[in-house]
């Protein structure tokens, strides 16, 4: 499987607010321009399911998309921890949820600058913030997976910031979230 792969992880219900196409064009300028060999999985399901599964083949990198469909909200965590980055291009998560459990799992996160991830992320602490742009996304991915150290350290940054979302505030939200995707 993904042994020899760096993975990019991006959960969620696979609805247009998540700005999809976006994140599958970025892929595929990532895919054309990292030396290594990179998978994007989507683990959710979701309306924009059938077209994102199109436009991953017309855009050539529909055997790099690995799409889970529903997963059982327990198993979430194994995912996150197979994964090198968490990636996100939506442009209206109000709170980033997800983001807080990428951090907590010590994962760097590549997300388009926009209401809940400035909130969340800090580029250049935890994260990276780029503009709405698939190339500018693409290029902040491929220097992170280039670099090692960096990414070292955003993971640490990503663990830190994570423990100030305590689990309390955030239990009855996530549960919340989930009851609806």
């Amino acid at each position: 499987g993904l042994k020899n792969c760096r993975v990019l992880l991006c959960t969620g219900r696979l609805g247009r607010e998540k700005n999809l196409t976006l994140l599958l064009q970025a892929f595929a300028v990532i895919t054309r321009n990292c030396r290594e060999d990179v998978r994007l999985m989507l683990v959710g399901s979701g309306p924009v399911e059938t077209e994102l599964r199109r436009q991953a083949q017309s855009l050539g990198v529909a055997g790099k998309v690995i799409f889970t469909g529903k997963i059982n909200y327990h198993e979430i965590p194994h995912y996150y921890g197979n994964a090198d980055l968490f990636v996100m291009t939506s442009t209206t998560e109000t709170f980033g949820l997800v983001f807080v459990e990428a951090l907590a799992s010590g994962l760097p996160v590549v997300a388009v600058k926009a209401g809940g991830s400035k909130d969340t992320i800090i580029s250049g602490y935890n994260g990276i913030l780029t503009p709405e742009d698939p190339q500018v996304f693409a290029s902040a991915v491929i220097s992170l997976l280039a670099n090692e150290e960096q990414r070292r350290e955003l993971a640490r940054g990503a663990r830190e910031s994570a423990t100030r979302y305590s689990v309390e505030n955030l239990t009855g939200e996530l549960l919340a979230l989930y009851e609806e995707a």
